[in-house]
């Protein structure tokens, strides 16, 4: 039976390995990231989601991101580590990224249908992709979702739809969206 002195001591060296493996990504060092992660599992054991998560973002920018970003969730299957949102969340962000809004909608989709919910961050990319895409009308509709999902479109959400109307012409739609966000006092 593992202690309660051992399970704490345990937790915090995995909250130190996944401090500096965020600080190694936030500095770029891709590298430095994955070394630690070897590093990490010979000393403080499996890892969880919050660590994949920090090597998928590792990746981000990349020009091969979503290659990179499904190979983590590869090896998050091989080490029976269940990914979470945010894992899939990086997958999303990758297309969104790339121009693949179809590709980021399909794995938004594969989620919910599995039960898993969208977050703030997971609507954030797919309203990204949706403007990016030129598909601004489902860019309103997605924040409509997200207020029933029961999650609160932040300002950049707004903004975002906003100049995708603006940009495509939708003036009164985007004068409306506008408003609600002058309204929600987030300006």
């Amino acid at each position: 039976m593992v202690s309660f002195n051992g399970l704490l001591s345990r937790y915090l060296l995995e909250y130190l390995y996944a401090t500096l493996m965020a600080g190694y990504r936030r500095l770029g060092r891709l590298q430095d990231c994955f070394t630690l992660f070897g590093v990490m599992q010979q000393h403080a054991g499996q890892p969880n989601q919050v660590v994949f998560a920090i090597l998928q973002q590792a990746c981000w920018g990349h020009l091969d991101a979503t290659s990179e970003v499904r190979q983590i969730l590869r090896l998050m299957e091989d080490m029976q580590v269940q990914p979470g949102t945010v894992n899939y969340n990086a997958l999303i962000k990758t297309h969104s990224d790339s121009g693949q809004f179809t590709n980021a909608l399909s794995v938004a989709n594969r989620l919910r249908e599995a039960g898993v919910a969208w977050d703030d961050f997971t609507y954030r990319y797919l309203l990204l992709a949706a403007v990016g895409a030129g598909q601004v009308e489902l860019g309103v509709r997605l924040l409509s979702q997200m207020r029933s999902d029961g999650v609160r479109p932040s300002s950049k959400q707004y903004i975002t739809v906003f100049l995708g109307l603006a940009q495509a012409g939708y003036y009164e739609d985007a004068a409306r969206v506008f408003e609600r966000l002058v309204s929600l006092g987030s300006c």
